[in-house]
């Protein structure tokens, strides 16, 4: 016999954009990044530590925005992913102040660009602004 299950139609997707709000979870997200990049190299080299870092908080940044009712989690959270993987070869050398500072302004930042492009309701435009903008980043970046 069949199951049927009853879906929370009621429950709506955050309509307003809050910048703030959207930047205090990269910020947020990007001091959690280095918690685990410092818990991580005990067991692993850092450059290894940073990539599984990068994917935790990906993971992490999208429960985050699902439960906060943000729009376009899965988006945001893979293009912000993508464009700062490797970010603690970038930040390598720095003192710790430094690389919480830079991570998570970094991480600040990506979230509130992506999750700017992707408050709009035509999904192949925010797709294809979306590569654009991890593709011209990563060109930059590796520059």
């Amino acid at each position: 016999m069949a199951k049927i299950i009853e879906s929370n139609a009621n429950q709506t997707i955050s309509a307003c954009y809050s910048i703030w709000r959207i930047a205090l979870v990269g910020a947020f997200l990007g001091v959690i990044y280095c918690g685990f990049i410092l818990v991580l190299n005990n067991f692993l080299p850092e450059i290894t530590s940073g990539y599984i870092s990068t994917i935790l908080i990906a993971t992490l940044g999208i429960a985050i925005m699902l439960f906060l009712n943000m729009i376009q989690p899965l988006i945001i959270a893979m293009a912000s992913g993508i464009v700062l993987w490797g970010l603690s070869n970038w930040t390598s050398g720095l003192n710790w102040g430094e690389v919480v500072a830079w991570s998570a302004f970094l991480y600040s930042l990506a979230y509130v660009l992506f999750s700017w492009v992707a408050r709009y309701t035509r999904p192949l435009i925010v797709l294809t602004v979306i590569f654009l903008i991890v593709i011209i980043a990563r060109v930059v970046v590796s520059l």
